[in-house]
């Protein structure tokens, strides 16, 4: 590159200044460009000098250019280590394949090593085509299960579709039951709880409560009439039981006045049964607070005559 000029002589890196550059560890480039045109011209006359040189990235996934990516070559290591197993690993072997190869793309770029890009040697790619072979088995059964998967959705849709047309109004006891425990198993475990002690034969004297058994056991004994009570209460259970129900409240008061049913009358009757317990309570506070000013009054006198 005669027009970037020598490496050597250039002040652009950071051996050329070393009071500037005191923790570089070793010379480099600060000319980013500079630097990778001249790696690609050495590149460019290592190919140009050795045709046979295999051209090799750094980088995994597939390159153009007949550029090989990381996974379809083993780089040959010279040193004579072992791992901790005694034998020597796939890249530390020698192989009738070893060419050289020089590299083109990712790290180390330019530099000219020793690889075996081979698929058919066993010595470097037995263990990886062994496991390509076992990942597309993996596969092809994975595409069978989805298929005999989409197999039976599609059989399923069709059977339903054939229920549906031999359906008719009103719906019988097994199918109402049917939607009704479907229901139930949508429910979160709170609603459930809540219907199983309101479906609970409990006796209203055991203190505490007996446990309430679980509401999947009282559906059956239901008749058509408790099961369609039971998916409407179902559907209201929210706007019942959950005071930040959006909207709850209106569609409570819409059913309620579809089947006549006067809320006002029910709500003035709640209001009493408050009022009374609150009535109640206050009692119970202002005796406390008698009988804890009596005794406190008898202490006092009891410590003044000591």
């Amino acid at each position: 590159m005669p027009e970037a000029g020598s490496c050597h002589d250039c002040a652009k890196r950071t051996g050329a200044n070393s009071l500037l550059f005191p923790e570089a560890d070793r010379d480099q480039c600060l000319d980013r460009d500079c630097y990778q045109s001249k790696v690609a011209a050495h590149v460019a006359r290592a190919i140009q000098a050795d045709p046979r040189l295999i051209q090799i990235s750094t980088t995994w996934g597939t390159h153009t250019n007949g550029v090989l990516g990381r996974g379809q070559y083993v780089e040959i290591v010279t040193k004579a280590s072992r791992n901790g197993g005694g034998k020597p690993s796939p890249e530390r072997k020698k192989c009738p394949h070893v060419t050289k190869a020089i590299v083109v793309e990712g790290g180390n770029c330019g530099h000219i090593v020793n690889v075996c890009a081979d698929p058919a040697c066993e010595t470097h790619h037995g263990e990886s085509r062994k496991a390509r072979e076992a990942q597309e088995r993996l596969r092809a059964e994975q595409r069978k299960q989805e298929n005999r998967r989409k197999e039976e959705l599609a059989t399923r849709s069709r059977v339903l579709a054939a229920i549906l047309q031999k359906v008719a109004a009103p719906l019988t006891k097994a199918d109402l039951e049917l939607v009704a425990r479907d229901f139930v198993n949508r429910l979160p475990q709170e609603y459930r709880t809540l219907l199983s002690q309101r479906h609970s034969p409990v006796s209203a004297k055991s203190k505490p409560p007996k446990p309430a058994v679980e509401i999947g056991s009282a559906l059956k004994n239901l008749d058509e009439a408790g099961y369609s009570r039971l998916l409407i209460e179902m559907s209201l259970l929210d706007a019942a039981h959950n005071a930040y129900a959006r909207e709850g409240g209106e569609r409570l008061e819409a059913v309620a006045k579809r089947y006549r049913v006067n809320v006002q009358k029910i709500a003035e009757s709640v209001a009493a049964e408050f009022a009374s317990k609150r009535r109640r309570r206050e009692q119970r506070q202002k005796a406390k607070g008698k009988h804890y000013r009596n005794s406190s009054r008898a202490v006092a006198a009891k410590t003044t005559a000591t």
